[in-house]
C-alpha cells in the first residue's frame, strides 16, 4: 500500500518475524539522476517512476523501485530483497542473484530500506539492563513503576534530559545514542516517544518518526 507517497510494506512472506531480518547490504548506494525534486514545501512528496503495481516473478525474491531514503541520501533506484535479507540497495540490482527473476514492485514513493521500530524510549536506550531489568511479571506497564530502582532509573534519564530543574541537559546525546543502538540493530525509523519538543537533533541518524524536525 502506498499512502503520501511513503510505501509500506509487510514482508511476513518473507520472514516469520519482522523482527529476525537481517540486512545485508551487498552493493553500495548509488546517485541516480532525479526527474523530479524529492524534497518539496508540500505534504505529498514528487517521486518519480512509474505507476504504483507489481509484475510478478517466477524467483521468490522482491525488487522494489521508488526513491530510496537512508541517513545520508535519498536517490531514484531498487532494493532487492532476498529472502529475509536485503540484498541490494543500489540505483540499480541488475545483475544480482536473483533480480532478473525478482517480483517487481513499482512503488512511486519513499522506500526507507531498514526496520522501522513502532515503539521505544529512546532516551531511556542509554540504559540496558545492568541498569534495571524485571524481577517478575507485570499485569500492565503500570506495575513496575512502582519499582524503586526503575524510578531511580527515570529520576536519572530525567536530569540527564535537562528536566525538573536540572543543570544539564544531554537530551541530544541521548537521542543520538538511541538512534545509533537502532542503526546497529537495522532500524532505520523509531517512533521514539520522547516526550519532548521537536528539536533539530532527533532523527540525525536514524529517522525519528514522531518528531516534526
Amino acid at each position: 500500500m502506498v499512502r503520501s507517497g511513503i510505501l509500506r510494506v509487510r514482508l511476513r512472506p518473507l520472514a516469520t518475524s519482522l523482527g529476525a531480518l537481517s540486512f545485508a547490504l551487498m552493493c553500495p548506494p548509488a546517485l541516480a539522476e532525479l526527474s523530479d525534486a524529492i524534497f518539496d514545501d508540500g505534504f505529498e512528496l514528487p517521486c518519480p517512476g512509474a505507476a504504483p503495481g507489481v509484475v510478478p516473478g517466477a524467483g521468490s525474491a522482491l525488487l522494489l523501485r521508488g526513491t530510496i531514503v537512508t541517513p545520508t541520501v535519498a536517490f531514484v533506484g531498487e532494493v532487492l530483497v532476498q529472502g529475509d535479507t536485503i540484498a541490494c540497495v543500489a540505483a540499480s540490482c541488475a545483475g544480482q542473484p536473483g533480480a532478473d527473476t525478482a517480483s517487481i514492485v513499482e512503488t512511486k514513493g519513499l522506500i526507507y530500506p531498514g526496520l522501522i521500530d513502532t515503539y521505544n524510549t529512546t532516551l531511556n536506550d542509554v540504559f540496558d539492563e545492568n541498569d534495571w531489568a524485571p524481577t517478575q511479571i507485570y499485569a500492565n506497564p503500570s506495575g513496575w513503576f512502582t519499582d524503586p530502582k526503575y524510578d531511580a532509573l527515570v529520576e536519572a534519564k530525567q536530569y540527564l534530559n535537562g528536566a525538573t530543574g536540572s543543570p544539564v541537559d544531554y537530551g541530544c546525546e541521548m537521542e543520538k545514542y538511541g538512534e545509533l543502538k537502532a542503526l546497529i540493530a537495522g532500524t532505520t525509523s523509531t517512533v521514539s516517544n520522547t516526550g519532548s519538543p521537536s528539536r533539530a537533533c532527533y532523527g540525525s541518524l536514524a529517522r525519528t518518526i514522531d518528531q516534526a524536525t
